[in-house]
């Protein structure tokens, strides 16, 4: 093909290049918009000194770049470049997608009436502790903006919270304990029995008596005795016990009649809280009882606490003796001379002679009169009985038991003597008892009998709470009293069945309370959904709602009457609180003129000229711009040295979500308030909206226009929610009907949890800006790490070290959760793709690609949108790369 192109060199210079026309195409992140560069220009200028169209310029004939003319084209030509440099930039500041700078996209988003998102202070439950002693009242106040600061971790700064309000305290409430005892269930059958203590010298042999739950009285006698030391390490109040294992006396006692005292205990109670023994008071009920009676608390419970009632105890006897002479020969073994007749012989002379037939002292007897007999036999007509040893530890007004197999019976001691007794050809030392009563002896065999004695009372303990709480239940029971108002915030926190040794820790709304006798019954909101253990189980309801930032005071300016009154404030940035708004936070600046609170508005025409309003707008270095009106719109500001004045919170973002723990020094310390701490992790908080994010919030306001309508509303409303980082919604068909699914992820892929402040705020915020014919619910997203592993051929013009570090870094950038999408599923091809865009890499291999705990090697893993699961409407998943190091990257191909 023939060349026409000039290659003399005649024709150069002579080509006019400027201006140029902009070529742009769409989706381009830059719009091109210069006319030419210097070179351009100058070119088209020295071009021109040759144009016969400037037939005057054509004596400028040099072309030495030395010459005045070439100079001053020179100069000119740079003028030009820049100014079509700035032309452009200008021009790319007027679009969204173009724009470089935050102030433009500031300015652009008031265009459609979008602020940007100021950012949220995140918030945090704060759990104080209240001192008592002499001198500190009961009750205090916690009151509203009690600072509370941080202790910094590794490369982290000391962040301040305020309570938001007042907070009624009580050194009872700090970590108030579920119910862990429960009453030893008593019957005839029992076999094991409490005691408290463990210092109670008993022994196996020894013998114990109760009566029964219902009201059956019960003789046992001890097979074991088992101490159980309290673990004082995990809980500074158990108690120490003692178990007793026993063998309860098969049939009842020969005495109908109770024979001494059977367990019972009784108080006096109060008259003036009679009505209310045994009683549940609702804490409603009892706010008004006590304002009617003029009495306080502190006495109506004191009187509860004196109610009659029976305290269960067991009479325990440490000691027994068999009766005296129950070991005596029978009465057929003895010689003729005891039991029957003996001559008596005399001398006469040399013979021996019959003088008399003399009876021996047992003739006559049959063995029903020997030892053999009942107890009645030893001494008719005297309730006496003797005991086969001297016993010093039976005394006067004690109790002992009479056991003969499996009859037995209760008799009080009415005298007791030791003695020397003489019974059945048996003669010793003897405790001989005075009972109250001898019914019953003649049941009593004297050989078969046993005299248990040195009786004692001792309460029955109420044994530890041992099986786990009902995770399903709503309702707590206190082992104390609780008397604050329902709506209050509780904090449990203890280890749970199947948690392991880490505690679990859970917050709760209190519905109602209920009070009976010295303890309170706790019924939430919602489930307690752990299956808490009783004894680990703590109760916090010293709670108080708190947020991140530190007050301040500012004196903005004098009043004047001039129109349109503009300030800026010194302090920045301004916190925003977490509200039911459609931008999910509220300022937290307060506007005074003259002492008189001001209301802020989002702009002046709704306003009157006496209206009190100001206008607020956050620029892009987070300070705070106020405007008054003109007196037209809006009232100007009256006259007045330094009057107007500002008080806000200063501070918020992703710095405020401290960890537990780490809100644990007081910056204001009231009388009586002892600590604080944060049981749970700060939740919520944001940032100021970045560069990108007004990119894509600033359009989506105006396809919500602050509602929710359509299917795409519930994302885009959520998704400009303040703290919410991801929002995606679907349809899900349940059983009941269709029902929209809103999935969310808080900012750095922290989960939105049902019950948490940010999570209530939202569902609010839908529910007000949405069709209230339209069912949704909103789900936190659920978070799926999956591993790597991988080898890689790294060319030889590389180092291996190097190319390694790069590689792990575009990998962690790529399948990271903010680059990540709902239900986006990650393929082997594209671990592949991303690898080979890494300088130096020649070659890949992926040898693992999986999720859990299993190597292996899938070529894809898929990431569920929202569905049910065990009839659970649960969240759509995000799928990225776990955080922990990959299980290994290796140049070995």
């Amino acid at each position: 093909m023939a060349n026409h192109e000039p290659h003399c060199g005649a024709c150069s210079g002579i080509e006019v290049l400027t201006p140029k026309a902009a070529q742009n195409t769409q989706g381009l992140s830059r719009i091109g918009y210069r006319s030419g560069e210097y070179q351009d220009f100058y070119a088209s200028m020295t071009a021109r000194l040759s144009s016969a169209k400037y037939g005057a310029l054509g004596v400028l004939t040099s072309r030495d770049s030395g010459d005045f003319s070439l100079a001053l084209i020179d100069a000119w030509a740079a003028s030009c470049d820049v100014l079509t440099f700035y032309n452009e930039m200008w021009l790319n500041e007027a679009y969204v997608n173009t724009a470089m700078e935050t102030g433009s996209l500031h300015e652009l988003a008031m265009l459609i009436d979008y602020a940007p998102h100021p950012g949220a202070a995140a918030t945090a439950d704060l759990a104080f502790t209240i001192a008592a002693g002499e001198g500190i009242p009961e009750e205090i106040t916690v009151p509203a903006g009690t600072k509370v600061q941080s202790t910094p971790g590794q490369d982290e700064k000391p962040v301040i919270y305020e309570t938001l309000e007042d907070l009624t305290a009580r050194a009872a409430w700090n970590a108030m304990r579920p119910k862990l005892t429960a009453p030893h269930p008593l019957t005839a059958s029992t076999t094991r029995i409490p005691l408290p203590g463990t210092n109670l010298n008993l022994k196996p042999g020894d013998a114990l008596f109760f009566v029964s739950d219902d009201e059956q009285q019960v003789f046992a006698t001890i097979n074991a005795v088992t101490p159980v030391l309290a673990d004082i390490a995990t809980d500074r109040e158990a108690k120490d016990l003692t178990w007793l294992d026993i063998s309860p006396v098969g049939e009842g006692p020969l005495v109908k009649t109770h024979s001494g005292a059977t367990g019972s205990i009784t108080t006096v109670f109060a008259a003036e809280a009679g009505g209310y023994v045994d009683k549940a008071i609702k804490g409603k009920e009892l706010r008004t009882l006590l304002m009617e009676e003029k009495t306080s608390e502190k006495a109506f419970f004191s009187a509860l606490a004196a109610q009659s009632k029976t305290v269960r105890q067991v009479q325990v006897f440490r000691t027994k003796a068999a009766i005296f002479g129950h070991a005596a020969p029978p009465l057929d073994t003895l010689h003729y001379s005891l039991t029957g007749t003996s001559p008596v012989f005399k001398k006469s002379g040399s013979d021996v002679i019959v003088e008399d037939v003399v009876s021996g002292p047992y003739a006559g007897l049959e063995d029903a009169q020997w030892a053999d007999g009942k107890l009645e036999v030893m001494d008719e007509n005297a309730n006496r009985v003797y005991l086969e040893r001297a016993v010093s530890e039976i005394s006067k007004g004690s109790t002992v038991v009479l056991k003969d197999g499996r009859k037995w019976s209760r008799y009080n001691v009415t005298d007791t003597a030791e003695t020397s007794a003489s019974f059945f050809s048996v003669t010793g030392k003897s405790s001989r008892l005075t009972l109250n009563d001898d019914e019953h002896f003649d049941d009593l065999s004297i050989r078969g009998t046993t005299c248990f004695g040195a009786s004692e009372w001792i309460d029955i303990a109420d044994p530890p709470i041992t099986d786990p709480l009902d995770e399903n239940s709503i309702s707590l029971d206190l082992n104390s009293l609780f008397t604050a108002e329902e709506g209050r915030k509780v904090i449990l926190k203890g280890q749970a069945d199947g948690f392991g040794e880490e505690p679990v820790v859970t917050t709760q709304i209190v519905q109602s309370i209920t009070h009976e006798n010295s303890t309170s019954t706790l019924t939430f909101f919602s489930p307690i959904g752990v299956a808490y253990l009783p004894q680990s189980l703590r109760i916090h309801a010293n709670i108080a709602d708190a947020t991140q930032g530190e007050s301040v005071a500012e004196v903005l300016d004098d009043g004047s009457a001039t129109p349109h009154l503009a300030f800026t404030t010194k302090q920045t940035p301004q916190t925003f609180v977490p509200a039911a708004t459609a931008t999910g936070v509220k300022p937290t600046m307060e506007i005074r003129v003259n002492k008189i609170l001001w209301k802020q508005v989002p702009h002046f025409l709704d306003a009157s000229p006496t209206d009190r309003v100001y206008t607020l707008r956050i620029d892009e270095n987070g300070y705070s711009h106020l405007a008054f009106g003109d007196g037209v719109l809006g009232a100007m500001p009256g006259k007045g040295q330094q009057n107007i004045r500002a008080s806000y919170r200063k501070t918020l973002g992703l710095e405020g979500r401290v960890k537990a723990g780490q809100l644990n020094l007081l910056m204001s310390q009231p009388l009586g308030l002892q600590g604080v701490n944060n049981l749970l992790d700060a939740e919520g908080g944001a940032d100021p909206e970045s560069f990108d994010e007004i990119r894509v919030s600033a359009p989506l306001s105006c396809r919500t226009l602050g509602r929710v309508v359509s299917l795409t509303d519930y994302a885009d409303f959520s998704r400009a929610y303040g703290g919410i980082a991801k929002a995606t919604s679907q349809w899900l068909h349940l059983s009941s009907g269709p029902q929209v699914v809103v999935t969310v992820a808080a900012e750095e892929g922290a989960q939105v949890p049902e019950g948490g402040d940010l999570h209530d705020a939202l569902t609010e915020a839908l529910v007000a800006a949405g069709d209230p014919f339209a069912r949704f619910v909103l789900r936190s997203f659920r978070q799926t790490f999956f591993r790597l592993g991988i080898k890689i051929k790294v060319n030889e013009d590389y180092l291996a070290d190097d190319v390694i570090s790069r590689a792990q870094s575009q990998l962690r950038d790529a399948l990271s959760f903010e680059a990540r999408d709902f239900g986006q599923p990650v393929f082997a091809s594209e671990v592949i793709a991303l690898l080979h865009e890494v300088d130096g890499i020649d070659a890949v291999v992926v040898d693992r690609l999986y999720t859990g705990n299993t190597p292996t090697r899938h070529d894809g893993i898929a990431a569920p949108v929202a569905e049910i699961v065990s009839g659970e409407v649960v969240g759509a998943t995000i799928l990225s790369l776990h955080p922990e190091a990959l299980d290994f990257m290796e140049a070995s191909l």
